[in-house]
């Protein structure tokens, strides 16, 4: 590990253990800074738990890791239309310090995600497939080479056009002037070239009787090796025109360990050097930055690394190279936030030794103005957040025409802060308005009046003030409305409200509904009884009785018309010939009638263990034996079926389950003829807590059987066997040792008693 890892590790270290804790000794302060301010530092710098769990950091290779600033969430109100009044735990305190934050204190960016190197988020997710294509323009620097083709076209006089491919050597053959070497020649060049031979056979090539243009076709093919720290190290096969920034992307980008500013180009005995920067922030395409054939593209360990964090546009980890400082940091960092604070910059630095320092430095503006600012490696920069709303305004929100934030004024009432909000709006309630005033200790005082009073009552700065909203805080009514509707539920009753009105709201009749029996169930007032009235309504709610009015927490009932048209459905499913839904034939359909229907049993088909689920809640499981059911028709187990039940076929299962307090609880293979012991005893025998004497069987068909009645069936395929738990008896104490040697020496004299009784 070098040195620049074992630094940035202790920092990390140190920084965590600062911000959990104390600040750690030999945490020296510079002048003017007390210990809390340090501490506060050290924490907003302090390792913290990245969203995967692990503590903040990489392999070891940045001298920054962090994560980025808090997050300031931006609250909103939420408008609300239900029965339910304001919480009252939602003081006015509360609200108006969510509110300052909403107006005075934007916060820019989020920054939960952890601080990185600012090139690798360009890199992470590249596609080397956008840089395949070996087509493509190129720029007046390109040099042919082997491998290109170029297209020359004449008119004029001469018509003739030629596709040129340069060979091994970069020569190529044209009609009437030979062999000619294009190696290393630009397309400008070449076309010069190629105009003065061609001015030898054509004459009219001075005159302009016949014109040429050369152009490029298909790019040659060239070998890169990229090596050092980058993520995939080796050769590529890229096109003619391929940059540097394009080579990195095709390998990844540099490794966290890899320079951004100092990759090198190697070519021969000559060395390039490319800074991804002015690709990254200026946009431009260094001097020479084109590859060559055979070049090596090498990325050494980077230079300083610099964090900055705050209130700055791309809060990261970057890399300084030469004279750069603190402005080249901001400029890189995408400059100022409008909430910057004008206050000095903090930088955490690593001194000899590892110790750490907080170190002043002048403020954002002013280093942006060209005050000198030196950067360290290692250095994390805080560009402060301005949180401290003005001290001179007066916030007024709730039901205004438009809330906000108004600059105090001497002489100034409520009445003028209301009026300069616009009015209360149409829902304000103008009974009473609450205030809430800050005090000395740091306190807030609670203060009333109405909109009649508000021009006496004199504003202070940082008062509050707050319209209610009448509309929460009135007594809503309600009426209730269930059956045969789309929506049955709880509605807002409003005056004048009809029956045809709430079922309409309610979404009008579900198909079966019994319009002509509607019940309108109100409460009699003062009296601990309801009246209830049944209204004949019909489906298009025309009827004169449809415009009954409803009375206050009522309950409108639509029932269902039993004699609705509908098909009874019964669910079948499993080793089956035919399963599916099928409709009963006429109610009370016995089991016996639908099977002719299913197309009998697959070969694999369980009946033994078929089921029969009642889709009501209080029945669930019915235990019938199907055999009997399929061969005695109209017998005691052909049940009659209802709509909603479903049938079950298992598939024939080929173990018995051992459960409970045995040894080794398992799915015993079935043996034909073998009783429930034998299964027990293949699944390790009894356990010391079983208790053996309430051992039951539960049958493939549900069926129960216990030893207390006896087990006189052999368990069969899907069969379970269970032994309970035996609980154990109370232990004996001397009180009943007592009280059992009482009752035997009674019993004894008794006894006594009697024979003396008799030899008389």
């Amino acid at each position: 590990m070098s040195s620049r890892h074992v630094v940035t590790w202790f920092l990390s270290s140190l920084l965590g253990a600062a911000a959990a804790q104390d600040l750690p000794a030999g945490f020296n302060l510079p002048d003017g800074m007390t210990p809390d301010q340090a501490k506060s530092i050290a924490q907003q710098a302090g390792a913290r738990p990245s969203p995967n769990g692990s503590s903040s950091g990489s392999n070891g290779s940045d001298n920054v890791l962090d994560h980025k600033g808090a997050v300031s969430p931006h609250e909103g109100d939420v408008g609300s239309d239900t029965l339910d009044t304001l919480d009252s735990s939602d003081s006015l305190a509360r609200r108006d310090r969510r509110y300052r934050r909403r107006q005075l204190s934007r916060d820019s960016a989020e920054q939960a995600s952890r601080l990185e190197r600012y090139g690798r988020s360009v890199f992470r997710n590249a596609d080397p497939s956008m840089f395949s294509s070996h087509v493509g323009a190129v720029g007046a620097d390109y040099q042919l080479g082997a491998g290109d083709e170029l297209v020359l076209t004449l008119w004029g006089q001469k018509e003739a056009r030629y596709q040129l491919e340069l060979d091994r050597d970069g020569q190529t053959s044209i009609e009437g002037i030979g062999v000619v070497s294009l190696n290393g020649q630009t397309v400008a060049s070449a076309t010069t070239l190629l105009r003065q031979r061609l001015q030898r056979i054509y004459s009219g090539m001075g005159s302009g009787r016949v014109s040429m243009d050369l152009t490029l076709g298909k790019l040659k093919q060239i070998r890169v090796f990229v090596v050092g720290d980058v993520d995939r190290q080796g050769g590529y096969l890229l096109s003619g025109n391929t940059s540097v920034f394009a080579a990195l992307y095709q390998a990844r980008g540099p490794s966290p360990l890899g320079s951004e500013r100092e990759v090198e180009i190697v070519r021969g005995k000559k060395r390039l050097r490319v800074d991804l920067y002015d690709y990254f922030f200026r946009g431009e395409e260094p001097t020479g930055d084109i590859l060559q054939d055979g070049d090596v593209v090498r990325v050494p360990p980077h230079g300083p690394l610099v964090a900055i964090k705050g209130d700055v546009g791309r809060p990261d980890i970057y890399e300084l190279k030469g004279a750069e400082g603190a402005k080249d940091l901001l400029d890189y960092a995408g400059g100022l936030l409008p909430t910057a604070a004008s206050t000095a910059m903090t930088a955490l630095r690593v001194f000899q030794d590892g110790r750490i320092d907080a170190v002043t430095l002048p403020t954002p503006q002013e280093i942006l103005a060209g005050a000198p600012a030196p950067l360290h490696d290692g250095d994390t920069l805080f560009v402060a957040h301005g949180r401290d709303p003005s001290a001179a305004t007066v916030t007024v929100g709730g039901q205004v025409r438009f809330p906000g934030i108004f600059p105090i004024s001497m002489g100034k009432n409520a009445a003028d802060f209301l009026q300069v909000a616009g009015g209360p709006s149409r829902d304000a309630y103008t009974g009473r308005v609450l205030l809430s005033r800050r005090l000395g200790d740091g306190n807030r005082e609670q203060l009333r009046f109405s909109l009649e009073t508000a021009n006496s009552l004199e504003v202070a700065a940082e008062d509050s003030l707050w319209v209610y909203d009448i509309t929460q805080i009135a007594n809503k009514d309600s009426i209730r409305i269930s059956g045969a509707v789309h929506k049955p539920g709880l509605y807002r009753r409003e005056e004048g409200m009809t029956v045809k009105d709430l079922i309409l709201k309610a979404g009008g009749f579900r198909w079966g509904a019994d319009w002509a029996h509607i019940r309108l169930e109100t409460p009699v007032p003062g009296e601990s009884e309801s009246r209830v009235d049944v209204l004949a309504l019909d489906s298009s709610l025309s009827v004169a009785s449809a415009d009954r009015p409803i009375p206050s927490r009522s309950h409108v009932a639509v029932p269902f018309d039993p004699k609705t048209d509908t098909l009874q459905m019964v669910e079948v499913g499993g080793w089956v010939g035919r399963p599916g839904r099928y409709a009963l034939l006429h109610s009370g359909e016995r089991l016996s009638s639908l099977w002719t229907r299913l197309g009998g049993l697959q070969p694999d088909a369980y009946l033994a263990g078929a089921r029969l689920i009642r889709g009501d809640t209080l029945t669930g499981r019915i235990q019938i034996d199907f055999s009997k059911a399929l061969q005695e028709s109209g017998g005691y187990d052909d049940l009659p079926l209802r709509s909603g039940d479903s049938i079950y076929v298992p598939m024939r299962p080929a173990t018995v389950a051992v459960r409970g307090r045995v040894n080794s609880p398992s799915n015993i293979l079935w043996r034909e003829g073998k009783k429930w012991r034998w299964y027990v005893e293949q699944a390790g025998g009894f356990s010391d807590s079983a208790d053996e004497d309430k051992v039951y069987v539960r049958y493939a068909d549900g069926s129960v059987q216990t030893r207390s009645i006896g087990i006189s069936d052999r368990p069969n395929p899907g069969s379970e066997v269970i032994v309970p738990f035996k609980v154990p008896p109370d232990p004996t104490t001397a009180k009943d040792v007592i009280n059992g040697l009482n009752l035997l020496l009674t019993t004894a004299i008794a006894g006594v008693t009697v024979y003396v009784l008799l030899r008389r």
